[in-house]
């Protein structure tokens, strides 16, 4: 199975500046002077809780930006939290670090605790193609260091947001609800997470499945229609235009669970 990784990043860093050239330079100033102070204690953490074997890299205070309500000015400072990536085992891990709350968010168990909601459903592992996990600004899910199950993870007073969307070649449509209503870390998932969603994709093949990935977090599938997208060339031997994205990516039907209000089992909807 393959999954894909999103660039991770804490909700902390939602607004992040993407083009720094009208950042006033005393902010830019307040950001390396922030890096500076706390990227040694950023490493610290990092090693006391992954040991002296791992290393830190790629280190910075984000830039962000937040817009006042009344007026469209928009002011920047620097990020509360210091990024970097942590190589562990040869593998790198996105982190963000807050001196303040000295509380180390990163993706090392990520995978793990996703996992444990993949491995549940009681679709076909074997025929899994690709998956991929995301939070509501569609960025890899970070936890604390401290946090390497889905228990934990879902632990009173974390502000957990899952979306899945797993590709798979079987034929789904021999599912029913009660398939799914009683597994029981869906029912945990349903209860502790701040939103969950999880859709599952079957395609008839495998030819277009790069295409189709790159399009999983703006296709939006309900029963009884199909969604559409647009092709902006002519590809897959479509014309341009807006296209059927059950025809352009070969997809054969697909399940949608959504998390409900009021602690009530999923809502389990099926897509032809």
């Amino acid at each position: 199975m393959q999954q894909s990784r999103k660039p991770a990043a804490a909700l902390l860093l939602m607004g992040m500046l993407l083009f720094t050239g009208c950042v006033p330079s005393e902010v830019r100033q307040e950001a390396e002077n922030r890096k500076a102070a706390y990227e040694q204690a950023f490493e610290n953490k990092v090693r006391a809780e992954y040991g002296e074997s791992c290393a830190l890299r790629k280190v910075k205070c984000p830039i962000a930006s937040k817009t006042a309500s009344v007026t469209p000015e928009i002011t920047y400072y620097a990020s509360d939290s210091l990024t970097g990536q942590i190589l562990l085992d040869k593998k790198r891990y996105d982190a963000a670090y807050n001196p303040t709350t000295d509380v180390l968010l990163d993706t090392v168990h990520t995978d793990g605790i996703c996992n444990t909601v993949i491995r549940a459903l009681p679709i076909d592992q074997e025929q899994l193609v690709r998956t991929s996990v995301t939070d509501t600004a569609f960025l890899e899910p970070m936890f604390p260091s401290d946090t390497d199950t889905l228990d934990k993870a879902l632990a009173p007073g974390n502000d957990v947001s899952l979306i899945f969307h797993i590709i798979t070649k079987e034929d789904l449509s021999t599912y029913r609800n009660t398939d799914f209503n009683s597994i029981p870390v869906l029912q945990k998932l349903t209860q502790n997470a701040r939103y969950s969603r999880i859709q599952i994709i079957s395609v008839k093949d495998t030819n277009r499945i790069d295409s189709l990935t790159g399009k999983l977090n703006v296709l939006q599938f309900y029963p009884g229609q199909h969604p559409f997208v647009t092709n902006d060339r002519r590809s897959f031997g479509h014309e341009r235009g807006t296209v059927d994205a059950y025809d352009l990516y070969h997809i054969r039907n697909v399940i949608v669970l959504s998390q409900p209000q009021d602690y009530q089992p999923y809502r389990v909807e099926f897509c032809e």
